[in-house]
């Protein structure tokens, strides 16, 4: 037996291994890997646990970013959508007491102004129209604050455009079901351009839309 191993050695050294040299130090390292158990699956739980921790914290933080911009809005002039919001018409009663189509300009189901001219570093006369998610919600409405404050996509200039309260309808001219409520007050802008106006009824982000200032 022992013959037939020394022969297998010289048949390896003179075929498989014959001109490779293994210095002491490569020698020394192939004895510790062959030493060292291998542990192929040990990668794979501490890369799901990366995994899983890094999904966790995308889905927290965009949790958090969803709730700053419900409350606050987004105020990133560099992330907005400057389209100019679209013009829409509402039936409303006329002095006859029959319904006229009004236009308005901004987003139909949350809030609007009057479709009309608005002039840089002027007062202009507004009415806002204020939308709820349901007729209670825009009952709830009444009497609460606006304001609305306006950025320039200009030059990122911020102002308070608007201030003023909601007011209580007459009966006499509209009936319930109320299907939006309303704000007078004066719309101030200082310069011309594309303004992102967004609105707060008591501190609570309403929505936001653009307008172009003459």
């Amino acid at each position: 037996m022992e013959e037939k191993l020394r022969n297998l050695r010289q048949t390896m050294d003179d075929t498989v291994f014959s001109g490779t040299y293994f210095t002491e130090q490569q020698k020394r390292n192939i004895r510790a890997a062959a030493r060292k158990p291998i542990k192929s699956g040990d990668w794979f739980p501490k890369f799901l646990t990366v995994m899983v921790s890094t999904c966790f914290l995308l889905f927290i933080g965009n949790l958090g970013l969803d709730a700053w911009q419900e409350r606050y809005g987004s105020n990133s002039a560099e992330t907005q959508n400057w389209e100019v919001s679209h013009v829409f018409s509402v039936p409303k009663p006329g002095p006859d007491g029959k319904d006229m189509q009004y236009s308005l300009w901004g987003v139909k189901g949350k809030w609007a102004i009057l479709d009309g001219p608005v002039l840089a570093g002027e007062k202009n006369k507004e009415l806002v129209h204020i939308w709820g998610a349901s007729h209670e919600e825009t009952v709830q409405g009444f009497g609460k604050m606006v304001k609305i404050i306006g950025t320039s996509k200009q030059d990122g200039t911020k102002v308070t455009a608007f201030e003023g309260s909601i007011g209580i309808p007459s009966s006499y001219y509209v009936k319930p079901p109320y299907e939006y409520a309303e704000a007078v007050g004066y719309l101030i802008l200082p310069s011309k351009g594309i303004w992102k106006l967004d609105c707060y009824v008591e501190d609570k982000f309403h929505g936001t839309i653009v307008i172009e200032v003459q």
